[in-house]
């Protein structure tokens, strides 16, 4: 075999050694991360497991359960499974605008809301899924893991300045993969210092399709803010028609 022969297949091998890393897509995982082995991390752990996907962070938002308790369940996961390198960063507590009281208002107009999220149990005769949920308790409260508590300590940085971060440092290659309510994207973008161009998917069963729209419900001034940014309007106007 010829010397150009010998230094072209090497060239060759050089570059299939090196294209896995190279292709590996950044990925921001977004997500109301309720535990223990919830489809929600069941999602988490296909990111950190894909040699496709690099992943900057978890970003934590409320949604199914309370964010302190979800970020526990995950810190507590990412020790159990290995992964104990990647941050965990903390997010949105609230929804932007709606509240307790805004769906109790809406019920007295148009009927009982079975499913509420974390709000879900916080008086008699509402629905809860004590198997995976516990009781209900207030926000600030994480009740000890069926798991046990993790050891991991999450980041002090706040789920938007992470985006925000990651966004700058690594310009048009970061994916937000956004499993929960929208609060952390939208907050990110009210700093006005990055955009993002959402889109949204659903899979082919009807019972994930109701799950996403079940998201979008739980705060429906983000994904508002989203659209109407992505669109061109200015981030005050989107208040302005949501509030």
């Amino acid at each position: 075999m010829s010397l150009r022969l010998l230094s072209l297949v090497g060239m060759v091998v050089m570059m299939a050694t090196a294209s896995p890393a190279q292709s590996r897509r950044k990925v921001i995982i977004d997500q109301d991360a309720r535990g223990p082995a919830t489809t929600d991390q069941q999602a988490i752990l296909m990111f950190l497991q894909s040699p496709k996907v690099e992943t900057l962070g978890v970003t934590i938002v409320s949604g199914d359960m309370w964010r302190d308790e979800e970020v526990a369940h995950t810190l507590r996961m990412l020790e159990l499974t290995g992964h104990t390198d990647i941050p965990v960063i903390p997010g949105a507590i609230y929804p932007l605008i709606n509240r307790m009281e805004v769906i109790e208002r809406w019920e007295a107009l148009y009927g009982k809301v079975h499913y509420q999220g974390a709000w879900n149990g916080h008086k008699a005769g509402m629905y809860m899924d004590g198997a995976l949920r516990g009781k209900y308790h207030p926000p600030d409260v994480v009740p000890d893991l069926v798991e046990g508590n993790p050891t991991l300590k999450a980041s002090t940085e706040d789920a938007a300045h992470f985006i925000i971060r990651m966004v700058h440092k690594y310009p048009h290659e970061v994916t937000i993969y956004a499993g929960g309510p929208l609060t952390n994207i939208a907050q990110s973008d009210q700093h006005r210092s990055a955009s993002f161009r959402i889109g949204a998917g659903t899979g082919g069963d009807g019972r994930r399709a109701r799950s996403n729209l079940s998201q979008l419900a739980s705060d429906r001034a983000s994904p508002g803010i989203q659209f109407l940014v992505g669109s061109g309007k200015r981030t005050h106007d989107a208040h302005r028609s949501l509030a």
